[in-house]
Parts: C-alpha cells; structure tokens; sequence
C-alpha cells in the first residue's frame, strides 16, 4: 500500500507546481484585462481537468488498495470511507452556510 500512496504523491506534484507557474503568470498580468480574463479561463479548465484526472486517480488507487485488502478488512474501509464522506459533507454544507447571512 505504501507504493501506492507513494506513487500518487509522485504524480501530483507535478501538477500543484504546473497550477503554481499558472497563477503566479495570472498575478503579473493586469486584473480585469482581456489577458487576464483569457488566462483566468484557461486556469479554470485546467483545473476541471485536474480534478477528472484526480477523482480517476483516486478511484484506481481505492481499487488497488481493495484488492489487498482480505474481505473483513475491506468491509471495514469501506464503513470508515463511508463515514468519511458524511463527516466531508457535512463539513462542507457548514462552510456554506457560514456566509448566508439572508436569516
């Protein structure tokens, strides 16, 4: 499992140093220009397809890691990544609500 995970971290560092030159380009151009809002749109789909390529990556590496796993072990992964993304989404839904000042 740890080759796993360490090859995952492997491939994405690449692409938080790519996201990093693309910002730090969008800084030095002016804000509100046609440069800046063309460059602010390609950042945008960039990530769209940093986050496809993230959410596959993941589900491969959770395919990997279930196939090592005995039946009982998964069973449990599987009620604590359940858990997991309850707690993700609440946490998420709280975020949320935090700037709703409409009440």
């Amino acid at each position: 499992m740890k080759d796993i995970m360490q090859a995952q971290r492997q491939g994405s560092k690449g692409g938080r140093e790519a996201m990093a030159a693309q910002m730090s380009e969008l800084a030095k151009l002016e804000s509100g220009s046609a440069a800046y809002i063309a460059k602010a749109q390609a950042i945008g789909e960039m990530q769209g397809e940093a986050m496809t390529q993230r959410l596959i990556s993941m589900a491969s590496i959770e395919q990997q890691i279930l196939s090592l796993l005995t039946p009982e072990q998964a069973e449990t992964y599987q009620t604590l990544r359940a858990e997991r993304a309850e707690h993700m989404a609440e946490r998420m839904q709280n975020y949320g609500n935090k700037g709703d000042h409409s009440s």
